[in-house]
């Protein structure tokens, strides 16, 4: 839908992958894998300094050569899924609990399946960044999100309804496209008029 919607409007248009949801999904590996790594094993540092390493190389190459050179992130996602393949076979043969690493491998394929499945769509973000190309809506995620918790979620004294949420959606887009004044017409300006005294002794 969005590339019709982009060759309708305009054939230049080019769809990106949001940094914004990339950078989440990583940082929710990582955590998960740092849940997985036992304090108590004697290789623990090391284990750390290596998922680290690798989880960081992928997020280097993903930034640097996402659209260029597909092979680079895709090496190194390959490095890190070993890592956890050989991690759990670890956990498998010592008869520890795989329920954390298996969490880990759960959003190692969620990664490799998000990033497979848009690579067409991904680009070199740090080359966009540098140019002053917008790569992410955090901002304009976050602001929305607040909004809709501040008055729809909250138990406050005003809140939108579902309807009255969706038409404020609709009047504020078109405002920020500026075709506001085609649906209502620009603001006309109000005249007051006094009453004279023969409608005051009428209304008497």
């Amino acid at each position: 839908m969005r590339l019709m919607a982009g060759q309708w409007l305009n054939g230049r248009v080019e769809h990106r992958l949001d940094w914004f949801q990339l950078r989440r999904r990583i940082q929710w590996l990582g955590r998960s894998i740092y849940w997985t790594i036992d304090y108590d094993e004697p290789a623990y540092e090391q284990r750390l300094a290596r998922y680290r390493r690798n989880l960081r190389s992928v997020r280097w190459n993903v930034w640097h050569y996402g659209k260029s050179r597909h092979a680079r992130w895709m090496i190194a996602l390959s490095r890190l899924g070993a890592q956890l393949l050989s991690h759990r076979n670890e956990f498998d043969a010592a008869g520890g609990d795989l329920s954390k690493i298996e969490a880990a491998c759960k959003r190692f394929d969620e990664l490799e399946g998000y990033l497979y499945s848009n690579i067409g769509s991904l680009t070199d973000y740090g080359r966009a960044r540098r140019q002053g190309e917008r790569i992410a809506t955090a901002n304009i995620e976050s602001t929305v999100n607040q909004l809709i918790n501040q008055r729809m979620r909250k138990k406050r004294q005003m809140r939108w309804s579902r309807l009255g949420a969706q038409l404020m959606l609709h009047v504020r887009t078109a405002h920020l496209n500026g075709t506001l004044e085609r649906y209502c017409g620009p603001p006309q300006p109000v005249e007051w008029t006094w009453p004279n005294d023969n409608a005051f002794r009428q209304a008497a």
